[in-house]
């Protein structure tokens, strides 16, 4: 991981880490969050537009921050493109505590990008949607990258009660 130090931009102090974040690179993290100062920042913007890589170790680093940002009356924004930052923050459940930005001025004014899809390589363009665990798609009422399936031969097909 290499850092840089851009200007500060308003009140707010911005830190750009680059390259993996992860477990070897979790204290040069922390001490980029933290800061020369003795005092915390209390609005605090973590640019991770350029971070290549990140695991949950990364994660702690940034939880920490922002508990330490809130306890200052402030905050910590992200600043991120990655869709894999996004699915991280979302399994982990952060994304509402770390909302993302769409750039750095963003984060400083506080107006939150919208959320960043992720479609999965299969899927069709188009409305899709998951039906017993099947992704269909609205097109052709199939299962997404296949064929509709044959009906059996001999096979009894399911009765569906009648409405009363």
């Amino acid at each position: 991981m290499s850092t840089r130090t851009p200007k500060p931009q308003g009140n707010c102090r911005t830190v750009r880490p680059t390259g993996e974040l992860d477990l070897s690179t979790a204290p040069a993290l922390r001490d980029l969050l933290r800061g020369n100062d003795a005092a915390p920042a209390a609005r605090l913007i973590a640019d991770l537009t350029a971070v290549t890589f990140m695991d949950t170790s990364a994660l702690t680093e940034l939880e920490t921050a922002h508990c330490r940002s809130e306890a200052a009356g402030g905050w910590l924004r992200l600043v991120y493109h990655q869709p894999t930052i996004g699915r991280l923050l979302r399994l982990t459940g952060l994304t509402r505590r770390l909302p993302r930005y769409a750039t750095v001025q963003d984060a400083c004014t506080g107006r939150p990008a919208q959320a960043i899809t992720v479609r999965p390589a299969a899927a069709p363009a188009g409305p899709v949607a998951y039906i017993n665990g099947h992704l269909l798609s609205a097109w052709t009422n199939t299962p997404a990258g296949r064929p509709p399936r044959p009906p059996v031969a001999g096979g009894r097909q399911e009765e569906r009660p009648k409405p009363a």
